[in-house]
């Protein structure tokens, strides 16, 4: 591998690098920015602390890849978002939470426009290689002599096309895959918002239903086989993680049959006696 070879190769792979770590960062910033507007829509004082709280932690893992990701201006915008977000997540009231989350959502709008410009700016990285490659080539040229100069100079020029064509599709199928990516996650993000609000609703219905069923068992003078427990449907929140949003309805659902027989069974016992 000649130098100019080598020499466009590790500045390719270098400015792949820190492509790939700014695509991180501005994919941990699309969290904040979208639990922000949640926190900032909310229609009651805990829904609205709980979303600033989520967005602080997605803030705080953009600041981490940032500093690693070269993009120097997005850094303040971090860090004034940091300090509205825990403001709204500790506010004195629902409207000093609410407009703490207006400012937070502000900046971190700048902050997603400044990784946009952070992101595409590698195709200006293809000019200055071309001017590196195109200095080494006119230096080579110079020391070359003989009926081989124009033939040997081409086939450098040619070399250095491939590369930066290289370099320029290596770009944007990393662009892409950080733009699918991102997507992916924040889709996955709305569904395990959709599984933790059925979990609520069904634990709470479950539960008050196993109270209402052993009131009207009393009510008929019968004792109900079944347990606190064949009424508890809770479950961790991390196991959500670990499924979809049709798993988690077919669990809830199952346990409704399972509580619905439980119930049938206790209301036949109690009609033989």
């Amino acid at each position: 591998m000649n130098r100019l070879s080598f020499l466009l190769i590790s500045i390719l792979f270098l400015n792949s690098a820190i492509f790939a770590n700014c695509g991180e960062a501005y994919s941990t910033a699309t969290y904040a920015l979208s639990h922000t507007k949640k926190s900032l829509d909310s229609n009651n004082f805990d829904h609205q602390m709980y979303y600033a709280d989520r967005a602080i932690d997605a803030l705080e893992k953009t600041k981490g890849l940032a500093e690693n990701c070269g993009c120097d201006n997005s850094m303040d915008y971090i860090l004034n978002g940091l300090v509205d977000l825990k403001k709204s997540a500790d506010p004195e009231d629902w409207d000093k939470g609410r407009y703490f989350a207006q400012k937070a959502y502000e900046e971190l709008q700048s902050l997603i426009s400044a990784f946009d410009v952070c992101t595409s700016s590698a195709p200006s990285v293809n000019y200055d290689l071309e001017n590196i490659a195109v200095s080494d080539a006119s230096s080579k040229a110079i020391q070359l002599e003989g009926n081989g100069l124009k033939e040997k100079q081409r086939q450098l020029e040619q070399q250095q096309q491939e590369l930066l064509e290289q370099q320029r599709v290596l770009a944007e199928k990393i662009a892409e895959q950080k733009r699918l990516t991102a997507q992916m996650q924040r889709a996955r993000e709305l569904e395990y918002e959709e599984q933790l609000k059925l979990k609520r609703i069904a634990e709470l219905t479950f539960k008050e239903y196993g109270i209402k069923l052993k009131d009207l068992m009393n009510v008929f003078d019968c004792a109900a086989s079944s347990t606190p427990a064949n009424w508890s449907a809770e479950r961790n929140e991390e196991v959500l993680r670990n499924e979809t949003l049709e798993a988690t309805k077919k669990y809830y659902m199952d346990k409704v049959v399972a509580m619905q027989k439980q119930a049938l069974e206790d209301i036949n016992n109690c009609v033989k006696k």
